[in-house]
């Protein structure tokens, strides 16, 4: 067997291997015997037919295209072994020659592992912020607690801050309508600030059975670009007025909870749960931060086309995942955004090539410092899995799955990477 190696530019590769014919009559032979089994052919018992004879019912070019897979699979892996080459992704297999009385010749186009070379990460400058929660947080969440316990009580009075307008209104613009710009059965509270300016304050000293029409300018800076910056009509007409009654901030509230005893309790309670919330996005920040600062540190061969494509694909994928979610089209948000699909998956190149770059440091640095998730690790996650998921019957034959194993090692091993490195980080400080 003759193999060539030639090194391409953009981290690829291309390996031409070639058998002679008698080192490929093997290869023939077995698959004759696998397709002979696989054939009826009068006279013959299945896997006793004569090469000869095969070759004329199936044709001698699908005895060499199939003993050109066995060839592959064979072959190409002591072809990388010689050669000590890192893929990414599948090599693509192009035949050269492939005809009787002939050698056998293929290439395998191959997206390489890029060049990756380390920085210095002893001098690592992220730090994690100070985890603070001020009493404000609390009150803030006082605050929201209590509107979900509060009373309300329709009123025949004027509106005034702190009640609830239940309306109907139009936006027009140019005396028509705007797409999508009737609202039934909306409420607001007024004080709360969740429209654009000067809404809420057109609403004060309405009531019940009003229609009024005023008008307001969208701020420059809104996010439906076809009314940022213009004047519009608004037509209302309010069906009721709410006073809201919150509860008093006292113990006989905390203890209607359910949960405390004192409203100081409570307080404490929601003081330690807002801590671990701040606590939560700041180790997801620094970590993140952590990541792009090693990156930094750290020098790329070119990264693969194909991997880059590959990843642009990954994130189409995840965003029309994310629409779908949330009871949108992919199709709708392209329309809406004037892009189309190729447009979008240009744009994605920058972040696609920034999360491979922080996916290749994580990978040579728990190679370089032999990290690794245990067998162990891995077992107890999947457990905690199947825990998770044990009234799902479909997720529990997937947890089981080698590509879930490979994904919980690969996850556990980064979380393990992501600790070396803030601990080099808070070695420093």
């Amino acid at each position: 067997m003759k193999v060539t190696y030639q090194k391409l530019p953009k981290s690829r590769g291309e390996i031409t291997v070639e058998l002679s014919v008698s080192e490929l009559r093997p290869y023939l032979e077995k698959t004759a015997e696998k397709i002979s089994k696989e054939v009826k052919v009068a006279g013959f018992r299945p896997g006793h037919i004569p090469y000869d004879i095969l070759k004329k019912n199936v044709g001698e070019a699908t005895i060499y295209e199939e003993a050109l897979r066995l060839v592959v699979e064979k072959t190409l892996p002591e072809a990388i072994v010689k050669e000590r080459l890192e893929l990414v992704g599948q090599p693509q297999i192009q035949p050269e020659k492939l005809a009787p009385g002939n050698p056998l010749v293929y290439k395998a186009a191959l997206d390489l592992y890029p060049e990756v070379t380390l920085g210095d990460f002893t001098a690592l400058k992220t730090r994690p912020e100070e985890v603070k929660v001020e009493d404000a947080d609390v009150q803030k969440s006082l605050d929201e607690l209590r509107k979900l316990r509060a009373k309300e009580t329709a009123v025949m009075r004027a509106a005034k801050k702190g009640d609830r307008v239940k309306m109907d209104f139009d936006v027009m613009l140019d005396k028509v309508v705007i797409e999508n710009g009737s609202y039934k059965g909306q409420t607001i509270e007024l004080g709360e600030g969740n429209f654009i300016p000067g809404f809420e304050e057109q609403l004060a000293g309405v009531k019940k059975g009003e229609k009024k029409e005023f008008e307001l300018k969208f701020p420059k800076e809104y996010h439906e670009k076809n009314l940022a910056g213009k004047q519009a009509t608004f037509k209302v007409n309010v069906h009721d007025v709410y006073e809201i009654e919150l509860p008093e901030m006292n113990d006989e509230w905390a203890k209607s909870l359910g949960m405390f005893k004192t409203f100081t309790e409570m307080k404490e309670a929601i003081a330690a749960n807002l801590r671990r919330e701040k606590e939560g996005k700041v180790r997801q920040k620094f970590e993140q931060t952590l990541i792009e600062e090693a990156v930094k540190k750290t020098k790329f061969g070119d990264l693969p086309e194909n991997l880059v494509k590959s990843e642009t694909d990954r994130m189409l994928h995840e965003l029309e995942r994310d629409l779908t979610k949330q009871g949108g089209k992919f199709d709708d948000y392209l329309t809406a955004i004037k892009k189309s699909r190729e447009d979008l998956q240009k744009d994605f190149v920058p972040q696609a090539e920034k999360r491979m770059k922080a996916s290749l440091v994580l990978a040579e640095v728990a190679k370089k410092e032999n990290i690794q998730a245990t067998m162990e690790e891995v077992a107890r996650e999947r457990e905690a899995a199947k825990l998770m998921y044990k009234d799902q019957p479909q997720l529990l034959s997937q947890l089981e799955s080698a590509d879930y194993e490979r994904y919980i090692r690969s996850t556990l091993t980064n979380q393990k990477v992501v600790a070396f490195l803030a601990d080099k980080a808070k070695d420093k400080k």
